[in-house]
């Protein structure tokens, strides 16, 4: 019988340990460097033990954790890492009106540190040292800034990044940020930060919409800081004569299907950027009206009206159904424009104005015969889009045959000349 061959045992990969009197040095070499930069001398009265104590009350950031039961894939959570340590060391402010250098998050985590050692330190201190420490402390914080309060916009930077994740029809996402209460175990800081990242869901309910059972969703987002759920209600004043209720409120509820159709109308805009806009337009320029019976939300890209949500009232709730681009005929503006030009939904579709690429591959010049049309109707501004927005974009341009379009307008008029 054959024996079978030992098999070598793999070793373990142990975790690199943490190397405290090298990141003493880095943190202390760039203390100097940040000091030169304002002139400040304080680095060289420093001693080696200030030097120490100065680094022990340097906040330890550490990464990113999921709370327990939040469903975050591993992938995603390295993801998160991942722009997490980006916001912490990129050097994107400048450290004050009159010095141009640029410092970054975890720069002012190190400078802030020296700022709380010299203020532990200024009550053990004789007259003359006191008023000195003052003058530095002062010195430090004047120069410095807002970048002190680094925890905070490392925060708000990284809830502010899930407005290009978000949609109340998906589970979404919010952070938390708070003071270890054993400090760093890794770094030997003896005060640290804890960063996690949590999960909400809005609430669920199936209503008979066109004879169907269908899922909608509550429209809302996590709020900043605390991540409670903003829901969006609209008054009942609002909706002229269509309510007929007794509520004074209504609340917002959407089908997954609008959102998909905001991305298939919207094309080419990003999805993250989609998804972004789709909150904006709803928690900050909030702008609704009824048309046709019908409610409309506006959605916008900037300041860049794109179209609207349209939503239909259903036991009690307004459900968001789908999502119409500005130039489709049940929005004020499309409707506008056909009944400027007399085109028909399938002139519409044929000419391409219910793409945005139309606008974005095309100029509005003023002396063009169609210029009025848009003008009249509220869509020239998507003329501007590629200008303002679109002007990075890497897609195939299809030119509009403006002659063309010109005198089949023409042939219309002619028409209806003859009927009437």
């Amino acid at each position: 019988m054959a024996k079978s061959k030992n098999r070598r045992k793999k070793k373990a990969v142990q975790a690199k340990k943490f190397d405290f009197k090298k990141d003493i040095s880095i943190k202390t070499r760039r203390l100097q460097t940040m000091l030169e930069c304002i002139n400040c001398d304080i680095f060289s009265k420093m001693t080696e033990r200030d030097k120490l104590g100065s680094y022990m009350f340097m906040h330890g950031v550490n990464r990113i954790r999921k709370e327990p039961g939040a469903e975050v894939r591993q992938s995603l959570l390295g993801f998160f890492n991942k722009v997490f340590n980006a916001y912490l060391h990129q050097k994107y402010y400048q450290i004050s009106d009159e010095n141009d250098n640029q410092i970054s998050i975890n720069d002012g985590i190190i400078i802030q540190g020296l700022i709380t050692y010299l203020e532990e330190g200024i009550e053990e201190c004789n007259p003359t040292q006191k008023a000195l420490l003052y003058l530095y402390v002062e010195e430090l914080k004047k120069s410095f800034g807002d970048i002190r309060q680094s925890i905070m916009l490392i925060l708000d930077k990284l809830n502010l990044m899930m407005q290009y994740l978000n949609v109340p029809s998906c589970t979404m996402f919010y952070f938390n940020a708070f003071k270890s209460p054993s400090g760093s175990a890794r770094t030997q800081h003896t005060l640290a930060w804890d960063f996690t990242v949590n999960t909400i869901s809005t609430p669920r309910e199936v209503l008979s919409i066109q004879g169907r059972r269908r899922p909608i969703y509550r429209l809302g987002w996590p709020e900043l800081g605390s991540g409670k759920l903003k829901f969006i209600d609209v008054e009942a004043s609002y909706l002229g004569g269509i309510y007929k209720g007794k509520q004074e409120k209504l609340p917002v509820y959407m089908q997954s299907h609008a959102f998909e159709r905001l991305l298939q109308r919207c094309d080419p805009t990003l999805e993250n950027w989609c998804k972004q806009d789709f909150q904006q337009s709803f928690l900050v320029r909030f702008e609704m009206q009824v048309f046709n019976r019908k409610i409309l939300f506006a959605h916008s890209n900037g300041s860049m009206k794109l179209g609207y949500f349209l939503a239909d009232i259903i036991e009690e709730k307004i459900v968001i159904k789908t999502f119409l681009l500005i130039t489709h005929a049940n929005t004020p503006e499309g409707s506008r424009f056909q009944e400027l030009t007399g085109f028909t939904k399938y002139d519409i579709n044929y000419w391409n104005v219910d793409k945005l690429t139309t606008f974005i591959n095309n100029d509005m010049d003023t002396d063009n015969p169609l210029y009025p049309y848009f003008e009249q109707a509220g869509l020239l501004h998507l003329f501007e889009l590629k200008k303002e927005y679109y002007v990075f974009f890497d897609f195939q341009e299809t030119e509009m045959d403006w002659k063309a379009l010109s005198e089949y307008l023409n042939s219309i008029e002619e028409l209806s000349e003859v009927m009437w």
